[in-house]
């Protein structure tokens, strides 16, 4: 019998709602092993048209989490609702709209002036907002970034921030010129990779069976590792196609026995 199928979608939100099923970590193989998962973009490299190409009706149950703020959004939620049997509004935010649905009742240009203007925390003398282009001396720029301009040049910096999946250590050093000479970067990845190869260790021996390997390894390495630090796969994405991804299975006298690969 073929195990039911499941999906899970992001839409508006802080990410919380997601991330509590992420953090199963090592317990998300007990999960894979009971249905089979379709869509989940934050732990498994699954695209659009994977959905598209189901049967109407075919996902057992989708679960979406957060709000509808944006076009793609409110394609995709529809896009699962034909294809699921059963959806369910996963969190306040999905189920009530939350802070991100708080943003219907105002305009664009109200929320700026309270965000950027009025808010007692915020020094903006300037009253600077979002735009959607800035024209600088060299040319026009359509994505604008916040921009950092140093008063004179810069010869030794060093940067920590604490992101959700672990700390980000950036340190650099400039010639005369400004130019880069030395770059040294420790990210989540890194601090973080002592538990990824035992959950990966832990994912390869519960599918490794009298030598028996499944292309269903793939999937559930790569969710493995995900679990910790899921920029780790949207780094290694290629366009078009999955993220690449490959296995070597040796056995006890360290002979190759199956190398299964993916995203070629």
């Amino acid at each position: 019998m073929a195990k039911p199928k499941v999906a899970f979608y992001w839409c508006a939100s802080c990410g919380g709602c997601e991330e509590t099923v992420v953090d199963l970590n090592e317990d998300l193989l007990k999960v894979a092993e009971a249905v089979d998962i379709v869509l989940w973009p934050v732990a498994l490299d699954f695209k659009r048209k994977d959905v598209e190409a189901l049967g109407d009706g075919e996902i057992a149950v989708s679960f979406i989490n957060g709000a509808v703020r944006t076009e793609e959004q409110e394609e995709m939620v529809k896009l699962l609702r034909s294809k699921s049997g059963l959806v369910v509004a996963f969190g306040s935010c999905a189920h009530m709209g939350g802070i991100p649905g708080l943003g219907n009742f105002w305009t664009r240009d109200t929320i700026f002036q309270r965000i950027y203007r009025e808010v007692p925390t915020v020094e903006n003398p300037d009253e600077a907002t979002p735009q959607q282009k800035t024209v600088f001396d060299f040319g026009e720029l359509t994505s604008p970034e916040v921009r950092n301009i140093p008063t004179e040049i810069p010869k030794e910096g060093i940067g920590v921030v604490e992101a959700p999946r672990g700390t980000l250590f950036h340190h650099y050093k400039t010639d005369e010129r400004g130019i880069l000479t030395e770059v040294n970067l420790i990210v989540a990845t890194g601090n973080n990779a002592a538990p990824i190869w035992m959950s990966i260790e832990k994912a390869a021996k519960s599918l490794i069976h009298k030598g028996e390997v499944s292309d269903g390894i793939l999937n559930m390495i790569e969710m493995a590792f995900r679990a910790y630090d899921p920029c780790h796969a949207c780094a290694t994405h290629s366009l078009p196609g999955r993220m690449p991804l490959e296995v070597n299975v040796y056995n006890s006298r360290g002979d190759l026995v199956k190398q299964l690969k993916r995203g070629e």
